[in-house]
């Protein structure tokens, strides 16, 4: 950085050179460096996701800690552990469905059942294996289906889930959640139903569904983001549009 400046100071004199060589001379060893730590066995930690209360109870914490000198810095430790703790005890999510809806990931203890579609994103699927902190992925298959789950034409399903892999002819069965990577158009619309399909990503982003005794509660990519200038406007919606 210091090089960087240096460089700043001599351009209008055209000798940045003499600072930018040796700069790009420190840069090489940072590369060097990380290449190498990076090929260290367990040099990568994949941890689960941290809740947003856990983050900020954690890092207020270690503001506490570190900027205060007398010994009620001490007291900084208390929501460090308050973090750490709702960290250790967030619920992950039963189901994640990617944008484009090509992957499905359901929990089923103790494995995770992936329904896979062409042309889906592989980064993706890496981005969600810290989700459930290495349980077994396994893909399923509609045509020899796990223990638990139903499989026919139209659709598996997976105890309070139906997966649609098509429009259902005869309607869906009873379900709390009906998840698809096609458009369902309204075929298993029904009271107290959850339905997501390929147009609720199209229109939401990627959305995590947590089932509860009440219910499927559902947080998508847009509601994270929310109504903001800088955030593109929802298909369909004005910029002024807010949640519901």
């Amino acid at each position: 950085m210091p090089f960087g400046l240096a460089a700043l100071a001599l351009m209008p004199f055209g000798l940045a050179a003499f600072a930018l060589l040796p700069m790009g001379w420190g840069i090489a060893v940072i590369v060097w460096l990380t290449m190498r730590i990076s090929a260290w066995p367990d040099a990568l930690l994949r941890i689960a996701p941290m809740p947003d209360a856990a983050i900020l109870w954690f890092a207020a914490g270690l503001a506490w800690l570190c900027l205060l000198r007398s010994r009620i810095r001490i007291a900084g430790l208390a929501p460090m552990l308050l973090g750490a703790g709702l960290y250790a005890s967030a619920r992950p999510p039963d189901v994640l469905i990617a944008p484009d809806a090509r992957l499905i990931a359901i929990r089923s203890p103790p494995q995770i059942l992936l329904l896979r579609e062409p042309r889906a994103e592989s980064y993706t699927l890496a981005a969600w294996g810290p989700v459930w902190r290495g349980a077994l992925l396994r893909r399923l298959d509609p045509a020899d289906p796990p223990a638990g789950v139903a499989c026919d034409s139209d659709g598996c399903t997976l105890a309070r889930v139906y997966i649609a892999l098509a429009q259902p002819q005869a309607g869906c069965p009873a379900a709390a959640l009906v998840v698809s990577p096609v458009p369902l158009r309204g075929a298993c619309d029904a009271s107290g139903r959850v339905v997501i399909d390929r147009f609720s990503v199209w229109r939401d982003g990627a959305i995590a569904i947590w089932l509860g005794p009440d219910g499927a509660k559902t947080l998508s990519d847009r509601r994270v983001q929310g109504s903001r200038p800088w955030v593109l406007p929802w298909p369909g919606r004005r910029w002024d549009t807010t949640l519901d």
